[in-house]
């Protein structure tokens, strides 16, 4: 970075983000400049959702319905019913969750005719376990279509962040 700008120039900083915990709203930075003699910092939202963190992890209906049935209670489970932005449409919610979200679908659990879908990722941190690997969280999500043109958006992870930031994000999406 240049230690002074003329008028009109810009400089550009590049930066890497490492999530060293879950997170449930974007990180912040604040830039700092001085301009003529007088201080300035601005605090700015950094585009970077939780789930740019994530990884897919394919499981079977099976492994899927263990993990989900063992992430009941203790605050784990977000879950909200929201109105879609436009005709529901599974096929574009099954798109949002693989590509935007990162989840692996779970096929077979449910039908495009029951009006649901599943999936599975793992949320990656910087943090380093106790066995000298980095941390991750579990997350499973079920988003369930009703007749009113509405998603009930359903998220279960270890840690209540993960759950609610992932819950955000696919709400963002499916509202438009």
């Amino acid at each position: 970075m240049p230690p002074q700008l003329a008028g009109k120039q810009q400089a550009k900083q590049q930066i890497m983000i490492e999530a060293m915990a879950p997170f449930s709203e974007p990180p912040t930075m604040t830039v700092s400049f001085s301009r003529n003699g007088t201080n300035y910092a601005y605090r700015v939202a950094l585009p970077c959702q939780a789930t740019s963190f994530m990884d897919p992890v394919a499981v079977n209906e099976e492994a899927f319905l263990q993990r989900w049935n063992a992430l009941e209670g203790q605050d784990r489970e977000q879950q909200e019913v929201v109105p879609a932005a436009s005709k529901l449409d599974l096929a574009q919610a099954r798109e949002w969750l693989s590509t935007n979200l990162k989840f692996a679908m779970v096929d077979g659990l449910d039908s495009q005719a029951s009006g649901s879908l599943s999936g599975a990722a793992t949320y990656r941190t910087g943090a380093v376990g106790p066995n000298g690997g980095k941390l991750s969280v579990g997350c499973l999500v079920r988003l369930e279509a009703s007749d009113g043109n509405a998603y009930r958006i359903r998220v279960r992870a270890v840690h209540r962040d993960v759950s609610v930031a992932t819950k955000n994000c696919l709400k963002m999406l499916l509202q438009g």
